[in-house]
Parts: C-alpha cells; structure tokens; sequence
C-alpha cells in the first residue's frame, strides 16, 4: 500500500530530507573513518572486490530492508581505474498512510452544523483526480485499526541498482564520470554525474567540482493515486576543497545547490480534509496528497579529521545545513572516533544528529473539502511526517578487521529513533529502528 516518502524512488528508508539522500542513506559503501585505517585496509584506488549485507527493521513490526551490495575496482591503467557497483533492496512491513490516529480530529462538515469525531470513522475511501492529474479509483483504501496510532499499510518491493564510475587521472588532474540505473516496480532512474578534483600546493590541496542529473519515472501502479506515469528530473551541484592543515588534520569543505524539477508528491500517500462528510457507514473520502512542482536546494558541510597519535585514533567531526523551497531548514552533526587496537582491528563508535523545521505545507488534516469547499483547500497539501517538524538520532559503532592482507571484514549496528517535535503529529508515525551491516573485501 503506501511508501512514506519526502520525495520519490526508495522512499522506505528514514530519511530527513528527499528521496536522493534516502536512497543512499544505508547504502553507501563504507566511510572514511580516519587516519588509523591507513594501515589496515588501502583507502587509495586499487584492485578490490567486496560484499556487504545490510538489515534495517523498524520496531513494532513496521518496515524492514535487505540491502545486498558488490563492489568491483580494477586499475586498468596508471591513468584510469573503473569502479561498479550493483545493490538489490527487498522491502517489506507496514507504513504509515498519511492520516493522523481517529482520537485527534474531528471532521466539520462543510454546510451542516455537525461535527464528527475521528473516532466514529469506520473506514476510507481513496479518491482520486483532486489534484488535476489523477484520473484512477486507487484500491487497497486502509481501515482504521487503533484510535490512538496512525493507520498503516503493507508493503512489499525489490529495487536493483547498477552503477559504473570510471576515474581518469593526469597528473593532478581527476576526472570522475558516473552512470547509475535504478529500478523498482513503480519507479525507473537513470543518471549520470561528473567529478574533478585538482591536486595543488604539492596535494596539501584539493579542489572539487561535482554536476548530476537524474531523469525518473514514477509508475502509475494500482495502489498509487496515479493513472499515468510521471516524471521528476534533478540536477545537484558541487563545489568544495580538501585543506591538509598539518601532518594530523584534515579540514573539507563542500557546498552545493540542487535543482529538482517534475512530478514530486508521494503517489501513495493520503490526506484527510476536515469539512469531509461521512457517508452513511461512516467511510470518509482521502485524497492524494499535492506538493510544488519544483524544489531548490542548498547545503553547505564543513568536515575536520584529526589524528590523535598517542591513542593511535583519530576523530572526525562534521557539520551540514540544509535549506530548501520547501521552507525546510535542517542541521546534521555528526561524530565518530576511529580507535586502533592492536594490528588487525580498528573499531569505530559514531553518533548523529538531525533536526529539521516543517515544510511550508505540512499537516496532520486541512481545511475545506475538494469537492463541497474547494477554495479553503489550500495550495499545497502533505501529510508525510518525514516533512515535520522532527529531530532524529543515529548511535552505532562498526569493527573493521583485517583477517590477511588481502581480505577485511566489517561488521556494523546501529540504532536509529525519530521523533516529533511539532506537538501535533502523532508519535506513533516516527519510527525506530535496528540496522545491522556485514561485509567483506578482497584485494588482488
């Protein structure tokens, strides 16, 4: 049934901010964990293979994800090595729908004098066409299942993704070109991307340039508000350089603006409007939910890497803001420390923060009615939490071992909890979560 999502394609993932980042959130292969590596496993280009597995799952029973993961590296030349990667998600559980639990609203029937608690509503008839491109009658309307929590939906999906990423180097030169192909039952991506870095100041400096472009398909399934497929197109840009302070700090620095564009609401997800009248078994109309139709981004992430030599550790340290159209401001901190013990393990505990203010259109139940107050309706309209006011806390820690020289392992947990910040939103839509990680490498 529904995918809670803040923008389109992988959306199942705790996210803070759009479908790109979600996508990769619990995906990336490996992190820079800092300067005691060095002498475990070679961070530089080389030829390597590796596997990773990832398990996410919710409490309570919600959404769980198994992320399969290979990587593939191979210098072909001094001047060229080609990197690929393909990942396989599979996903299943329940999600939340869009619509806030029967015991926090009442319904005022637009023209009548009656008001109509949450409580007395049997059930929910998805209707579509409110927001001029939906023509279906979606199916798989939810019920109502407790008074005090958020109506959720099953669901279950695989996704495969492919991608291929070649480097070029002359002299200080890098140039980076990137080819990525995504596919899921209701969501198509291509996209491509080019890096270039420029060694300076005897490669105390690095400079960075980044453009992607991304072209997506949104399926019109049977369980989305959609009768034809859609279409949403994004370009990112990157600018940022890499300061070697001293022999044991590393300062990076990144800003970027991104540039999305097409069809950008949540094809499954629902909404409720307060002047809805019940039928007479009680069901009440949701409709699909409507953002703008563009959304402008800008970040700007600040990194500090420092050795700390007596320890035989190092600790790294970044900030990130986060502004969009959306009027969603958000701030990332994160921590980790990268602790050497003995020659053959490195372990790795992390923390992270994230708060975010709503989108300028975020709500538990709107005004009007399509249908008999159309002009209270407003312009935009969202019920997706993961566009709230909300605050999000990411604890974990990660072993890094090397078994020979020419093989390592990682094993990985972590603890993930969102909460709400708004007073409005129901708690029980924020979920919680376990992410467990292992993998392996070879190199050859």
């Amino acid at each position: 049934m529904s995918k809670p999502s803040t923008g389109i394609g992988r959306p199942w993932l705790p996210t803070r901010l759009d479908g790109r980042g979600l996508r990769r959130q619990f995906t990336r292969w490996g992190a820079g964990v800092g300067f005691p590596m060095l002498t475990l496993i070679q961070l530089r280009a080389e030829d390597q293979a590796g596997y990773r597995y990832e398990f996410y799952q919710e409490d309570n029973n919600r959404i769980q994800v198994g992320t399969d993961t290979v990587l593939v590296q191979k210098i072909l030349a001094p001047w060229l090595d080609l990197k690929v990667t393909g990942t396989h998600d599979a996903i299943s559980g329940a999600t939340p729908v869009g619509m806030p639990p029967a015991d926090s609203y009442t319904l005022h029937s637009t023209g009548t004098s009656l008001s109509i608690p949450g409580t007395s509503i049997t059930s929910f008839q998805r209707t579509a066409g409110v927001n001029g491109i939906s023509g279906a009658s979606p199916s798989s309307s939810p019920t109502p299942t407790s008074i005090s929590s958020v109506p959720v939906g099953t669901i279950k999906d695989t996704r495969w993704a492919f991608d291929v990423s070649p480097s070029l180097i002359f002299g200080p030169h890098r140039l980076t070109p990137e080819f990525s192909y995504s596919t899921e039952r209701d969501y198509l991506s291509y996209s491509g991307a080019l890096n270039y870095a420029l060694d300076l100041n005897q490669k105390n400096t690095t400079l960075k340039a980044g453009w992607s472009h991304s072209a997506d398909t949104i399926l019109a399934v049977t369980e989305t508000y959609l009768s034809q497929d859609e279409y949403k197109n994004s370009n990112d840009f990157l600018l940022g350089v890499t300061q070697l302070l001293g022999p044991k700090t590393i300062l990076d620095f990144n800003v970027g603006l991104g540039f999305v564009r097409g069809y950008l609401d949540d094809p499954y997800r629902s909404v409720i409007f307060e002047g809805e009248h019940p039928s007479a078994n009680n069901t009440v109309a949701i409709y699909g939910e409507k953002r703008p139709g563009s959304r402008d981004q800008q970040t700007a992430e600040v990194r500090l890497t420092q050795a700390v030599s007596p320890l035989d550790a190092s600790v790294v340290a970044s900030y990130r803001y986060y502004h969009d159209s959306f009027d969603i401001h958000a701030h990332t901190v994160n921590l980790a420390w990268n602790q050497k013990v003995g020659s053959f393990l490195v372990l790795s505990p992390s923390f992270r923060y994230d708060w975010q203010t709503a989108a300028s259109f975020y709500g538990t139940i709107f005004p009007g009615d399509p249908v008999t107050d159309p002009q209270a309706v407003p312009a935009y309209y969202s019920s997706d939490f993961r566009l709230s006011n909300m605050e999000t806390f990411t604890v974990g820690i990660q072993a890094t071992i090397k078994v020979r020289d020419w093989l390592g392992l990682d094993l990985g947990y972590q603890r993930y909890l969102m909460y709400g910040l708004d007073g409005v939103t129901s708690q029980s839509a924020y979920p919680s979560a376990n992410v467990f990680t292992i993998g392996a490498r070879v190199w050859f």
